[in-house]
C-alpha cells in the first residue's frame, strides 16, 4: 500500500466498502500500541499504518422482474441487472443493496425494505426510488448510507428517518410521515443538487443540526408539520426554497457560506426563527416569518431582505445584525414587519441601513437602529417610536407615514426626519444639515446641527433648544422656541411665534425673515434677539410684533405690520402703531398701516419711508424721497411732526444710507437735499422717489 499499489483482494474490499464506517484508519502510537481513528483526525503521536475494511460478501442476483427476499439474519445483495426492482426485502439484521444503475420500487408492496438492523443503498449510475414511487422502508437501526448518481426518493412511514449519509448527484428527497429526519453523525449528512425534506416531527436536533451541502444551482426545501428544524449549511453557498417548521427553526452556516432564498420562497416558523450566515440575499417576493421572534445575523457580508415578519407582541420581535449592509432587495415588499402591540425591533449594521433612494421599508411600532459606518435610511408605514438611532459615519433619514416619536437621533452627516402626523422627540444631533417635517404638531427638546436646520410642519412647533449655522422654521400654527442659537440667519414662518434667539459671536449681522405660514402675514410675534452685530430683516410681516434685541443696528427691507410693531434696542424704543396714532411714551413713533415700509435703525438714527409721527430729543429720523404725494392715510395728529422745532429742522442733515443687504432692496435710498416740510396733519410729505406698493 505504501508503494501506491493495491492487491486484488484490497481492491475488492474497497469496492464493497460503501457505507460510512466501512473504512477505519489504523495506526501505531508512541508506545507501540495499535489504535484506530477517523481519517483526517489523526491523534498526536500516531503513525498511520493502514486501513481496516469491513468485509461483506454480497449475494449476486439477476432479476429481470420484481425481487423479493426474506432472511432470518443480514441481507447483502448486489444486482447483476442494471435495475433492481424491489417487491419486498425482509431481514433481521443489516441490509445492503447495490445495483449498477438504479434500485426502484416495484409498487407491489407498501413497504419495500423491512429489517431490525441497519440499511445501506447504492445506485451506481441511476437513482434510488422515483418521485412517483419512492423506496419505502422500516428499519430498527440506521440508514448508514444512500448513494446514487442521480436521485434518491426515500420514505419512512412510521418513526424517525435516522441516517448517517445521503449522497446523490440530483434530488435527495427524504420523508418521515410519522417521525423526524435525524442525522446520526457529524459532518455533511446530505449532499445533493437539490434537497427536499418532509417530516411530521423534528428535522435535525439542537445539539446535532442536519448538515447539508447543496451543489451550485440547487436549493433546499422542507417542512416539519408539528416539530422544529435545525439545519446547517456547508460549502460556499446555500439556496433555500420554501421551508416551514411548526415549533421553531434554526438555520446556521459555515463561516464563509452565502445564504440565499429563491424568488417567491417562504421560510416560516410557528415559533422562533434564527438565521445565521456569512451573508444573506433574499430573492424577489420571498419572505422569512415567524409567530415568535426572528433573529437574523450575517457575520461577513451584506443582508439583503425581501420580507421579514414576526407575529410576536410585547417583546423583542426582530433582531437584525450584520457586519455588512442591511437593505431591501427592491421588490416592493415591506422589508421588516413586526406590528403587534409592544413588539420591539433592533437593527444593527456595519456599513449602513438602506439608501437615500431606496430606504429600508418597515412596519414597526418600535425601533432601535445603529450602524458603525455608512448611513441609515428607513421608511415606516405606520406610527413609529424610535428608541435610539446612532450613525457615527454617515447620514440618518427616518420617515413615518403616521406619528414619529424618538429619543435620540445622532449622525455625523445629515439628519432628515419626516412624519405624516406629529413629530415628537428629545434630541437631534447632526454634523451637517438637519431637516424635520411633520404633518401635524412638532415637539422637540434639542436640535443641534453643524450645518443648516429646516423645519416644516402642519401644526404647532414647541422646541426648547435649537442650534445651527442657519435655520428655516415654518409652522402652519404656532411656533415657540425657548433658546435658538445660529451663526448667520433665521427664517420664521408661522401663525404666531414666540422665539428667544442669540447669534454666536464673531459673525456678520444676523439675517432674518419673519412671515406667516407659506409667505402670509403672521399674527402675534414675540422676538427676543441677542445679536450684537446687528439684524437685517428681509421680510417682516405680522399683525403685531414685539422685538427686544441687543442689536444697535436693525434694518427692515420689506415690512408690513397692519397692527403694531414695538422695537426695543439698547439705544431706542421705537413704536409703529397702525391702529392708534395717539402719542406714546417712546423715542420714535411711526405710522404705515396699509403699505410695505422700509426701516434702518442705527443707534438713535432712524431712516424710513413710513410716516414719522414723533421723535424725542437726541433722536434723528430721516425719510426717503417720493415722486408722488405720500398721502395714503388721513392723519389727525396736530402738534406731532417729524421735526418739532425750527432749530432742529435747520440743523438736521441725515447721512447717506447704503442698502439694507445685498438683494434686499432694488433701489438704493436717497436723502433729500432740501428742507423737510410737514405734510397734511403734521405728517411728512416729501417728493422724489417711487410710489407706495399696497399689500
Amino acid at each position: 500500500m505504501e508503494s501506491g499499489n493495491l492487491s486484488d483482494e484490497q481492491a475488492a474490499a474497497l469496492v464493497l466498502a460503501t457505507a460510512p464506517g466501512d473504512v477505519v484508519a489504523v495506526g501505531v502510537d508512541a508506545q507501540g500500541r495499535t489504535v484506530t481513528f477517523t481519517l483526517g483526525s489523526e491523534p498526536a503521536g500516531v503513525t498511520l499504518s493502514g486501513f481496516q475494511i469491513a468485509q461483506t460478501a454480497p449475494l449476486f442476483v439477476d432479476a429481470s422482474g420484481k425481487f423479493t427476499a426474506n432472511a432470518g439474519g443480514a441481507v447483502f445483495l448486489q444486482s447483476v441487472a442494471n435495475v433492481l426492482k424491489l417487491d419486498r426485502v425482509q431481514a433481521k439484521g443489516s441490509v445492503g443493496l447495490v445495483a449498477p444503475d438504479s434500485i426502484r420500487s416495484a409498487s407491489t408492496s407498501p413497504t419495500q425494505i423491512n429489517t431490525t438492523g441497519d440499511l445501506s443503498l447504492v445506485a451506481g449510475s441511476g437513482s434510488l426510488g422515483a418521485a412517483d414511487a419512492p423506496l419505502v422502508y422500516e428499519i430498527g437501526g440506521t440508514l448508514i448510507s444512500a448513494n446514487a448518481a442521480r436521485d434518491a426518493y426515500l420514505t419512512v412511514p412510521h418513526g424517525d428517518l435516522a441516517f448517517d449519509r445521503v449522497v446523490v448527484g440530483g434530488i435527495a428527497s427524504l420523508e418521515a410521515g410519522e417521525g423526524g429526519i435525524l442525522p446520526k453523525g457529524d459532518g455533511v449528512a446530505i449532499r445533493a443538487q437539490n434537497i427536499r425534506l418532509s417530516a411530521r416531527d423534528n428535522i435535525g436536533a439542537q445539539d446535532l443540526p442536519l448538515n447539508v451541502l447543496v451543489e451550485h444551482g440547487g436549493s433546499l426545501t422542507g417542512t416539519s408539520a408539528s416539530g422544529a428544524a435545525w439545519v446547517r449549511g456547508s460549502g460556499e453557498s446555500l439556496q433555500l426554497g420554501s421551508f416551514s417548521a411548526s415549533t421553531g427553526m434554526t438555520i446556521s452556516a459555515a463561516p464563509d457560506l452565502a445564504l440565499g432564498t429563491n424568488s417567491g420562497a417562504q421560510i416560516t416558523s410557528g415559533a422562533s426563527l434564527d438565521v445565521q450566515a456569512a451573508s444573506l440575499r433574499m430573492g424577489a417576493g420571498s419572505g422569512m416569518s415567524a409567530q415568535g421572534p426572528v433573529r437574523i445575523a450575517t457575520t461577513k457580508g451584506d443582508m439583503i431582505l425581501g420580507k421579514v415578519q414576526s407575529g410576536l407582541g410585547d417583546g423583542k420581535a426582530v433582531e437584525l445584525t450584520s457586519l455588512g449592509m442591511i437593505a431591501g432587495d427592491g421588490d416592493g415588499q415591506t422589508n421588516v414587519v413586526a406590528d403587534q402591540p409592544g413588539a420591539r425591533t433592533f437593527i444593527s449594521a456595519g456599513t449602513g441601513i438602506g439608501t437615500a433612494s431606496s430606504p429600508l421599508e418597515i412596519k414597526l411600532p418600535w425601533l432601535q437602529a445603529s450602524t458603525v459606518h455608512g448611513s441609515v435610511y428607513v421608511h415606516d408605514l405606520a406610527d413609529l417610536y424610535l428608541q435610539a438611532l446612532s450613525v457615527t459615519d454617515g447620514a440618518a433619514g427616518v420617515s413615518s407615514d403616521g406619528a414619529l416619536r424618538f429619543e435620540t437621533v445622532s449622525a455625523s452627516g445629515n439628519v432628515k426626519l419626516r412624519a405624516g402626523e406629529s413629530l415628537t422627540g428629545r434630541t437631534v444631533i447632526s454634523g451637517a444639515d438637519t431637516t424635520l417635517i411633520a404633518g401635524a404638531d412638532m415637539t422637540l427638546d434639542t436640535v443641534d446641527a453643524g450645518g443648516n436646520v429646516s423645519l416644516d410642519l402642519g401644526g404647532t412647533l414647541t422646541m426648547k433648544s435649537l442650534g445651527g449655522s442657519t435655520a428655516s422654521l415654518s409652522a402652519a400654527k404656532d411656533l415657540n422656541i425657548g433658546n435658538a442659537k445660529v451663526k448667520y440667519g433665521l427664517d420664521l414662518a408661522a401663525s404666531n411665534m414666540d422665539v428667544k434667539l442669540s447669534q454666536l459671536p464673531g459673525f456678520p449681522p444676523l439675517q432674518m425673515n419673519v412671515t406667516g405660514y407659506k409667505g402670509g402675514v403672521s399674527g402675534k410675534v414675540a422676538l427676543n434677539v441677542d445679536a450684537p452685530a446687528g439684524i437685517d430683516f428681509g421680510q417682516l410681516r405680522a399683525k403685531q410684533i414685539d422685538l427686544i434685541t441687543t442689536a444697535d443696528g436693525v434694518s427692515i427691507a420689506s415690512g408690513y405690520v397692519p397692527g403694531r410693531l414695538s422695537m426695543l434696542t439698547p439705544s431706542v424704543n421705537l413704536l409703529m402703531n397702525n391702529q392708534d396714532t395717539t402719542p406714546q411714551p417712546v423715542n420714535v413713533q411711526l405710522y404705515q398701516p396699509s403699505y410695505a415700509f422700509k426701516l434702518l435703525q442705527n443707534g438713535r438714527s432712524s431712516f424710513t419711508d413710513a410716516y414719522v409721527l414723533y421723535f424725542g430729543n437726541g433722536f434723528t429720523p430721516g425719510v426717503s424721497n417720493y415722486t408722488a404725494p405720500h398721502t395714503d392715510v388721513q392723519l389727525s395728529v396736530l402738534g406731532i411732526s417729524v421735526i418739532d422745532d425750527s432749530t432742529r429742522k435747520a440743523q438736521y442733515q441725515p447721512p447717506l444710507v447704503p442698502p439694507f443687504a445685498p438683494g434686499a432692496a432694488s433701489i438704493a435710498w436717497s436723502v433729500p437735499s432740501y428742507p423737510l416740510a410737514p405734510g397734511p396733519g403734521g405728517a411728512v410729505n416729501l417728493g422724489g422717489a417711487a410710489p407706495d406698493v399696497p399689500q
